[in-house]
């Protein structure tokens, strides 16, 4: 019996052994693991764009741009970003500390009523209201490589790209200030378009179907910097998760979408996603309650609407 018990013992040591060194080993493992997400999130920290100070570093470098290309180099980027069921209501933007002046705006207001539309962030430039030929722009700010903004705006600019990048937009410029000579070659290009694809056209109604798309010169917002488009000139932009938190959040910068759809036979222009404008908080947020584009506000404006 007792070398039966003896035997007993010794196996039963033997598996308590096992199951020792097997537990250590699955602890070893646990611990190696868990040392290696460590250091996956260490990395993916340091290249969190919303660490970044500057949101410049979260757009995309483009050194040149044709509105009235078809934009191809982008569509894929688009097309994987596109969710027609998804919604983009008022975001966490609203969480998000704006860089603004004691006001809660961007801008200071010392005009009101009719006098405020001599102000620069109202100045309103279509068809019908063309830059003075001695115009000049204010200073201007790179924000991307060939791209620059009206000074006055960055901070709102800077504010609203970073506020995306917090939600996992990469959100950048492919237009923004133009000069006169550059707004005329890219109007010039389209008017040659429009008369190839319609031949029968006179060189008068070719003018005026390419300015329903690229405004003559002097006659367009990128003139005056205040203006920018976003990622892509194509209406497919409305449907992409950038183009839908624009259009939520715009106007918590200051911004509008400044060519909205159904306006086309007031505004002159076509619908374009794509394209915002800057006016100031205040203001964005009128228009929004309003529902008018800025040709409709500025005449509110100067009939005594507050």
């Amino acid at each position: 019996m007792s070398r039966n018990n003896a035997k007993k013992r010794r196996k039963t040591g033997g598996r308590k052994l096992e199951f020792t060194i097997y537990a250590i080993g699955i602890i070893i493992v646990i611990l190696i693991v868990s040392l290696m997400f460590n250091m996956v999130g260490c990395v993916c920290s340091k290249d969190d764009p919303e660490e970044s100070s500057d949101a410049s570093s979260v757009v995309s470098d483009v050194s040149s741009f044709d509105e009235e290309s078809s934009m191809n180099d982008v569509s894929s980027t688009l097309e994987s970003s596109a969710d027609a069921s998804s919604t983009v209501t008022s975001s966490q933007s609203s969480k998000f500390v704006r860089n603004t002046l004691s006001n809660g705006d961007y801008i200071s207001y010392t005009k009101s009523g009719k006098d405020e539309l001599n102000e620069w962030y109202l100045i309103l430039v279509n068809k019908d209201n063309v830059l003075a030929s001695k115009w000049t722009p204010n200073s201007l700010t790179k924000v991307a490589d060939g791209e620059r903004l009206d000074s006055r705006i960055i901070t709102a600019y800077n504010d609203m790209l970073k506020a995306a990048s917090k939600e996992g937009l990469n959100i950048y410029p492919i237009s923004t200030y133009r000069t006169v000579d550059t707004q005329n070659r890219l109007f010039q290009n389209k008017v040659s378009r429009v008369k190839a694809a319609n031949p029968s056209l006179t060189q008068e109604q070719a003018e005026k179907e390419a300015a329903t798309a690229v405004a003559r010169p002097r006659t367009s917002e990128h003139e005056c910097g205040l203006a920018v488009d976003f990622i892509d000139v194509e209406e497919r932009f409305a449907n992409t998760k950038e183009g839908k938190w624009l259009k939520a959040n715009c106007t918590d910068f200051g911004f509008v979408l400044r060519y909205e759809k159904g306006k086309e036979s007031i505004t002159n222009v076509i619908y374009e996603p794509w394209h915002f404008r800057f006016v100031g908080i205040k203001h964005a947020k009128r228009m929004e309650q309003l529902g008018m584009c800025l040709e409709e506000y500025v005449e509110y404006i100067a009939n005594g609407g507050k």
